[in-house]
């Protein structure tokens, strides 16, 4: 499969119809807006579940391992905590 290469990508037809199959198949429930928003510049980090990120991430070619989605997803993971905290606190 490609590597996901920036946003043409992700407008395309083609995109939609692997995200509405394949990408289902592999457990992806997110809706395509929602998994659009995850590539907007203002769009939420990434998937909030680590299946979503996961399947995400190997469809993508962006890691090479595991452990490097893994590790990326728990970064996303305590950037959003932060992000929490600091908005409460003010």
């Amino acid at each position: 499969m490609a590597e996901c290469e920036g946003w043409p990508f992700f407008q395309s037809t083609t995109t939609r119809q692997r995200f509405t199959t394949s990408w289902r198949v592999q457990g992806l429930t997110s809706s395509y807006e929602a998994f659009m928003n995850w590539f907007s510049e203002d769009g939420n980090l990434a998937p909030q579940q680590f299946d979503e990120f996961e399947i995400l991430a190997k469809e993508c070619a962006t890691y090479a391992s595991r452990v490097l989605i893994t590790t990326t997803f728990e970064a996303v993971k305590q950037r959003r905590e932060d992000a929490i905290a600091r908005a409460v606190a003010n």
